[in-house]
């Protein structure tokens, strides 16, 4: 039997660019650069997702299609933990960019999907 590697499949099959082979948060920052789409205009849009999402949870209108997951180091999870309740655009605004640093990127742990930044949490 030869040798054999394990790859994160969500890394590989859902963050990784099928076409380029690098992160997914490198295409928002890549996209955004080339239909110029401001880090101003991507937190507004973050701002407004947030606040439809918590609008959803607060109306209760999707608890039946819910199933809560227990884990082996936390009580129950029920509600999706993404939605950052109260979420303005004076306090995202203030956000770093989180993945291209060197002050040329725009996105940031608001206004990037939460998958890209829990990943590179793990790493820092």
């Amino acid at each position: 039997m030869g040798e054999a590697s394990l790859q994160d499949t969500i890394i590989v099959d859902c963050l990784t660019n099928a076409f380029y082979s690098y992160h997914m948060s490198v295409t928002a920052e890549n996209v955004a650069k080339q239909w110029k789409v401001t880090r101003e205009e991507q937190d507004q849009h973050a701002v407004m997702s947030q606040n439809k999402a918590e609008n959803v949870q607060k109306g209760e209108y999707f608890d039946k299609e819910i199933v809560p997951v227990v884990g082996p180091s936390r009580k129950e999870v029920k509600p999706d933990e993404h939605p950052h309740h109260g979420c303005n655009l004076e306090t995202v605004s203030k956000l770093k960019p989180c993945f291209i640093t060197d002050g040329t990127g725009t996105v940031t742990a608001a206004n990037a999907s939460s998958w890209f930044v829990e990943q590179f949490k793990d790493k820092s």
